[in-house]
C-alpha cells in the first residue's frame, strides 16, 4: 500500500517535459481557435486575407460537415465547424486548461472509461433524436453535448499523451544507455 502511494507520488511529479507538452498542446488549440474564429472574418476581407479564409475553411472542413444551419455564425457568416464541433473544441480546451490545475502536470492516470462511455452516449442520443426528425437543431444543445465530450476526451488525451512521451523518453534513456555502456566496453 505505501509502494503504491509512492509510486502514484512519484507518477504524479512534473517535469519539464510535461509542461512542454501541457504548453504545445494548449498553444496548437489556441492557433485551432484563430483558425475557427478568424475564417469568417478573414473570408469576409478582401485579398490575400479572402483567400486565407478561404484555406482556413479548407483546413476546417476536414473535421466537420460545417453545414451552415448547424453552424454557429460570426460576422454575417458560418464559423468553419458546427455548433457541436465548436462545443468539442471549446471543451477540449477548457480540459487543457483545467486539468493541470485540478490533477496536476504530471498526471498520468487515466479515468475509467465509463465516464467517455456515458458522454459519448450523450452526444449519440443528440445527434440521432435530430437525425430521425424527432425534433431540430437545437444549437445550445449541439454545444452543450459536445463541450462535454471535448472536456471529457481532454482527460483521456493528455495523461496519454505524458505517458508515451514517458516511453518515448525512457527508451532513449535506455538507448543511451546502452550506447554508453558500449562504448566504455
Amino acid at each position: 500500500m505505501a509502494r503504491r502511494a509512492e509510486d502514484d507520488r512519484r507518477a504524479s511529479r512534473a517535469s519539464r517535459g510535461d509542461v512542454l507538452c501541457w504548453a504545445l498542446a494548449l498553444a496548437a488549440l489556441l492557433v485551432w481557435w484563430t483558425i475557427i474564429v478568424g475564417a469568417p472574418r478573414w473570408w469576409a476581407g478582401e485579398g490575400v486575407w479572402a483567400r486565407v479564409g478561404a484555406v482556413g475553411y479548407l483546413a476546417l472542413s476536414r473535421v466537420c460537415h460545417m453545414e451552415p444551419s448547424r453552424c454557429l455564425w460570426v460576422c454575417g457568416a458560418p464559423l468553419g465547424l458546427c455548433a457541436r464541433c465548436c462545443g468539442i473544441w471549446a471543451g477540449a480546451t477548457l480540459g487543457v486548461l483545467l486539468l493541470p490545475l485540478v490533477c496536476g502536470f504530471g498526471n498520468r492516470r487515466l479515468p475509467h472509461p465509463r465516464y467517455l462511455w456515458i458522454v459519448a452516449a450523450a452526444v449519440a442520443l443528440d445527434a440521432a433524436s435530430e437525425r430521425v426528425g424527432l425534433r431540430g437543431s437545437i444549437a445550445w444543445l449541439r454545444v452543450t453535448t459536445g463541450g462535454l465530450l471535448g472536456l471529457t476526451a481532454a482527460c483521456y488525451v493528455m495523461p496519454a499523451m505524458l505517458l508515451a512521451m514517458n516511453q518515448i523518453r525512457s527508451k532513449e534513456g535506455a538507448t543511451c544507455n546502452q550506447q554508453a555502456r558500449a562504448a566504455t566496453t
